[in-house]
């Protein structure tokens, strides 16, 4: 917090300097800052797979990292798809997030797997926002998983009809 409130400063103050308004300033301090939050975050980028342990229960668990495998080697779980809450968007609550994703996900597993959730072997999970990585970390993105617990995926599972 500490680098991003000085990086911010000293962007404001070249910024001022330069010609800038105070405005235009200020805006781009706010920019760094939401650029920042976002790097902070652990990520997995559509495609990418992992061997995250996802518990067995009801209610979701905070992830704090999201260890990267490659696809061609034994994995539990691809990302395949993801949606974005707009920035200005204030929080809708867990349960809301929780619906939206279960919601999301489910509508895009067949267009990835080609077989609806119903009929395929496969797993579904996702990483939604919370509270506090929405607030203070600008955590937007709900991501969704196909895979299995049981870490015996291997290649990709697009168009697998598994």
């Amino acid at each position: 917090m500490i680098t991003v409130r000085t990086a911010g400063l000293a962007l404001a103050a070249a910024l001022l300097l330069s010609g800038c308004s105070a405005n235009d300033a200020l805006q781009r301090v706010e920019q760094v800052k939401q650029e920042a939050g976002k790097a902070m975050l652990p990520t997995i980028a559509l495609g990418e797979c992992t061997n995250l342990e996802i518990p067995e229960t009801e209610s979701g668990s905070q992830v704090s990292s999201i260890p990267k495998t490659d696809c061609a080697q034994p994995h539990g779980w691809e990302a395949y798809a993801e949606k974005e809450y707009p920035l200005d968007a204030s929080y809708p609550g867990e349960t809301a997030v929780q619906d939206e994703a279960g919601d999301f996900c489910s509508g895009e597993f067949e267009t990835f797997l080609g077989v609806d959730y119903d009929s395929s072997e496969m797993e579904l999970q996702y990483l939604y926002p919370t509270q506090d990585t929405w607030t203070s970390l600008n955590d937007r993105t709900l991501t969704c998983l196909v895979g299995s617990s049981s870490n015996d995926v291997v290649g990709s599972l697009k168009g697998t009809q598994r």
